[in-house]
């Protein structure tokens, strides 16, 4: 799988003492029957003073057959 240089990356507040992050990744590849598959990755995080917590994450994969 390739990464496609569409990362973004957001910091807010003072990431585990008073804010957080979110990540957004996509990457593309070919199976072994030259197949797409498109994959998305989300990682959200926030934190109150180490205390009171959020955390998200969410990987989707979608495969596409070729076509002939």
């Amino acid at each position: 799988m390739f990464l496609l240089d569409n990362k973004k990356s957001k910091i807010y507040g003072i990431p585990y003492l008073l804010g957080g992050y979110d990540i957004k990744k996509q990457r593309i590849g070919v199976t072994n029957k030259n197949n797409l598959i498109t994959n998305i990755s989300v990682a959200k995080q926030s934190l109150l003073l180490f205390v009171i917590g959020r955390n998200y994450n969410l990987n989707l994969s979608y495969e596409y057959e070729r076509m002939e």
